[in-house]
């Protein structure tokens, strides 16, 4: 019965949201809208397009995971692994350099690769790495700052490192741990291997996981188009150029934020000469990482304790490496 409510909750989001999309290009060509304010206005510009942006990408991870819950066996992971730690973060990288998954989808990949036995560590090198290392961001970061190419070199490269640290303090913390830090939920679907491998079964999961994570990445995006709506400028207004507090302050937009990684360089070099090279970095380097609607569909697969470790780690991460790149003066 739960598990039926929660379906019944993410279709009707699905559905209404469908509606909304579909009915508010006409909303604005009539009447309707001339007596709703402004703010408002804005406020469901935002929302739609956060989910137009991003909703493909949310499939696409479903996909991927609907794939690697029917077809991948454990043994296969485990088997081409390397032992050691550190060797073993190599093939996560070389799939987050692959691969063209964004953070919007990338929590239901994860939750798979960990139930197929990938350790932990491993797995947070992919979720932290695959949204910023892929050529679709590097693409995109290089035409949004006028083909300059030492933004998308510094992008990718302090990512890189930040994403090996969080991966070695991650191992140290659940060196012992692996399907532990995963909710145990009725509601939460999970892949067997089945005997039957077909086309309807992969879409019947895939199904499965967009409806399990949707719903949480709605209101992820409603509450990201509350904060740029109604916050976003008046915080802008409010920072001055004092590096610390300028990469502290471009962390937490990103954040708020919850841009998709394939678009937020262009949100970056909106703000132009506005903050320091090592602020514009840190809001490129987090927000593929760590953001609000994130926080939300992690907290709907990994344990409390887990999640709060996460967050803090990749925060403090992203945050100690800026604050020496900015006293070692990079970019300027």
């Amino acid at each position: 019965m739960r598990k039926i409510i929660y379906e019944m909750i993410g279709v009707g989001l699905l559905a209404l949201i469908v509606v909304l999309l579909f009915a508010f290009p006409f909303f604005k060509q009539g009447q309707l809208l001339t007596t709703i304010p402004e703010s408002i206005l804005s406020l469901l510009t935002v929302f739609f397009s956060i989910l137009l942006e991003a909703l493909p990408f949310l499939l696409i991870g479903a996909f991927f995971s609907a794939l690697i819950g029917i077809w991948v066996k454990p043994e296969f992971i485990t088997k081409w692994l390397p032992r050691h730690p550190i060797l073993s973060l190599l093939p996560a990288l070389l799939f987050a350099f692959i691969l063209p998954i964004c953070e919007c989808a990338i929590v239901p990949v994860i939750r798979h690769f960990i139930r197929k036995g990938v350790p932990l560590h491993v797995a947070v090198t992919f979720m932290t790495a695959a949204p910023i290392l892929n050529p679709v961001v590097a693409a995109s970061t290089y035409y949004a700052f006028n083909m300059n190419v030492s933004f998308v070199i510094w992008r990718m490269g302090l990512a890189m490192i930040c994403t090996f640290i969080i991966s070695l303090i991650t191992y140290r913390a659940f060196k012992k741990q692996q399907e532990s830090v995963l909710k145990n939920e009725v509601n939460m679907p999970v892949h067997s291997n089945h005997h039957h491998k077909g086309v309807l079964t992969i879409l019947n999961h895939t199904a499965d996981d967009f409806l399990f994570m949707s719903k949480f990445f709605i209101i992820g995006a409603f509450l990201a188009s509350i904060f740029q709506t109604f916050i976003a400028r008046d915080w802008l207004l409010a920072v001055n150029e004092s590096s610390a507090l300028g990469i502290l302050f471009m962390m937490i937009l990103a954040y708020l934020l919850s841009l998709c990684s394939e678009a937020d360089a262009f949100i970056a070099a909106s703000f132009g000469t506005s903050f320091s090279f090592p602020a514009t970095l840190a809001f490129l380097i987090l927000g593929p990482m760590l953001d609000l609607k994130n926080t939300l569909m992690m907290l709907s697969v990994f344990k409390f304790r887990f999640t709060v470790f996460f967050h803090v780690t990749v925060f403090t991460v992203v945050f100690v490496t800026l604050i020496i790149c900015s006293l070692i003066g990079i970019g300027g």
